[in-house]
């Protein structure tokens, strides 16, 4: 985590001095798609400085807040301030644009940055919830984001385990501290799908019929024997101790 705020703290200040008016028609994306007579349009002496000083800003801003964000609030708060903080500084750095470099392609980039800031805020929040498992006659049902129904008569074994598989990397889902959801890949190759929060001690381990991938949650407001008994009340064949 903290190589990662800094790489890019690092790529950002450096991407302030890489473009430069020699190069900008190769370099400066949406500079370089534009014809000659648009690109007389632009003014260069006044972008590319301004286009310099952002970046060592955020470059410089984006390794002390990141920092800050790490050791104040862990690894969830960091992976939260490396999602969000680039993409609101972008959108500062095309609302900004007033002189020479604002066309309609400038305006379309602004509503996409505010677009997927706020797409990413909701999967943000919705992944740091804390889910909840429901078991009824029929279903088991976890809730959230990255939740599923499963019906009963579709699984194959229950059991809770103290550890989960070896997870090598995620496919998809969030994976932020102790929170992992989504698909991940495993050391042996296979895919499990998690719902799990780590700082929990033990794990309830869904096996399933036909080619599903093995589920695993945990959550920190519920009991995985509590859980485990409440699967045993409609399904005890199924359920391994």
């Amino acid at each position: 985590m903290l190589w990662l705020i800094l790489l890019f703290g690092l790529f950002f200040v450096g991407l302030g001095f890489l473009v430069n008016e020699g190069n900008a028609k190769y370099l400066l994306a949406g500079y370089n798609t534009l014809s000659e007579s648009e690109r007389k349009k632009v003014d260069l002496s006044y972008f590319i400085p301004f286009f310099r000083r952002f970046h060592v800003f955020l470059g410089t801003s984006f390794t002390l807040f990141g920092l800050g964000a790490y050791f104040a609030g862990g690894p969830v708060w960091a992976n939260v301030f490396i999602g969000l903080y680039p993409i609101l500084a972008y959108i500062y750095f095309v609302w900004k644009q007033e002189r020479g470099s604002r066309t309609g392609s400038n305006k379309v980039a602004l509503v996409i940055l505010v677009v997927l800031f706020a797409g990413i805020s909701l999967l943000l929040y919705e992944g740091f919830q804390k889910d909840v498992m429901r078991v009824s006659a029929e279903l088991v049902q976890v809730s959230g984001l990255y939740g599923e129904k499963m019906h009963l008569e579709t699984l194959k074994s229950v059991r809770v385990t103290a550890e989960l598989p070896e997870i090598i990397h995620r496919k998809n889902g969030i994976a932020a501290g102790s929170i992992k959801k989504g698909t991940f890949k495993t050391g042996d190759g296979s895919l499990v799908k998690l719902v799990v929060d780590t700082d929990v001690d033990s794990f309830l381990e869904i096996i399933r019929n036909g080619d599903a991938v093995p589920f695993y949650f945990s959550s920190p407001v519920q009991n995985n024997l509590e859980l485990l008994e409440a699967i045993r009340r409609y399904r005890p064949e199924i359920v391994m101790d």
